[in-house]
């Protein structure tokens, strides 16, 4: 009976929680010594608000072959927080490429020539991190790649799709 009642709370949490959803728009058309920026869309989808929300992300233009994890490796990264994000209210950010002073830069010449030959892509990881109404943190992330100028060209981009992830979490 008692495992009933637990099984029937953690359906009734899953069910009621705040679920942070992130949409990474398309980087605007690159050009030589130009900006890079995507427009990256956090909505909640659940059915309560979520709290204590914290987003990081990063934009980087990756050579084919190159590992890169923002979990674990420094990189110029953007993040803003809010206090709390009611259901189907969504933000939306403007992810772009920086310099190690965390300054919006342009594209330089020679990572275009390299996304021009299709040896590199751009991608655009994100973090969300919140807590729902049931005391419960939570986290969502999302990476997504394009290479505009050469969209033909194959990519080795295992890292940013195995990114893609949730959290498991149903305890405080």
């Amino acid at each position: 009976m008692l495992q009933s009642l637990e099984t029937t709370r953690i359906a009734l949490q899953e069910d009621h929680r705040a679920w942070m959803q992130v949409k990474i728009g398309e980087p605007a058309d690159v050009a030589d010594g130009g900006a890079v920026k995507s427009v990256v869309t956090i909505s909640n989808t659940g059915n309560t608000p979520a709290r204590h929300i914290l987003v990081y992300f990063v934009l980087r233009v990756i050579e084919n072959e190159e590992f890169f994890d923002p979990n674990t490796q420094a990189a110029p990264s953007e993040s803003f927080t809010t206090g709390a994000m009611f259901p189907n209210e969504p933000i939306k950010v403007d992810a772009r490429l920086l310099d190690k002073g965390r300054v919006a830069r342009n594209i330089s010449h020679p990572e275009y020539i390299e996304l021009q030959a299709g040896r590199a892509y751009i991608a655009i990881y994100v973090k969300v991190q919140y807590r729902d109404v049931f005391g419960v943190d939570h986290w969502t992330q999302r990476c997504a790649f394009q290479n505009n100028i050469n969209p033909y060209s194959l990519y080795t981009s295992i890292n940013c799709t195995e990114y893609n992830n949730i959290d498991s979490n149903y305890k405080p």
